[in-house]
Formats: C-alpha cells, sequence, structure tokens
C-alpha cells in the first residue's frame, strides 16, 4: 500500500432557475460551493468550490423573503468565490 495524500476540491455550486407569475414564500434557496478536504494531515489541501447562481424570474410579483446561500465555504487551502443572486421582475 503507498503513502500518497488524497485531497478533494469543492464542488461547484450549480443553479437554479425560477420562473412563475408570482415567487413567494420563506424557505430556502441553496446553490452553496461544497467543502474542499484534504486527508487531515497537513498534505493534499484542496480549495472550497465557488457558488453557483439563483435567478428568480417572476412575470408578476417577488415577495420571496427566505433565505438564499449562493456562497463558497471554506476549504483546508481557501474559499473559492461567491455566486450570484439575481431578481428579474
Amino acid at each position: 500500500m503507498g503513502s500518497g495524500s488524497i485531497s478533494a476540491n469543492g464542488g461547484a455550486g450549480g443553479s437554479i432557475w425560477i420562473s412563475a407569475p408570482t415567487v413567494s414564500g420563506n424557505g430556502t434557496l441553496s446553490a452553496a460551493g461544497g467543502i474542499g478536504s484534504g486527508n487531515g494531515c497537513g498534505y493534499a489541501l484542496a480549495p472550497a468550490g465557488g457558488g453557483g447562481r439563483i435567478s428568480l424570474n417572476p412575470v408578476a410579483s417577488a415577495t420571496f423573503s427566505g433565505t438564499v446561500n449562493v456562497a463558497s465555504p471554506t476549504g483546508t487551502a481557501g474559499t473559492g468565490g461567491a455566486g450570484t443572486y439575481n431578481v428579474n421582475p
């Protein structure tokens, strides 16, 4: 058995596209990036994935008051870029 190191870069957050006559409620929309991880021995550090994109495209109104998360968490070798959140009336 070898003595290599193992790491995994965090994945990107992906995307959420919602198109509806009305967007309302107070739930959670999340397209956050994944956490990068090393092998726990200080080797093979890996960055977190960048945040994704969330787009709300209502025809008439948007009264969504919940939580929106497009952040990048902190990985063992740093944080990826933040994602974007957009509301198009």
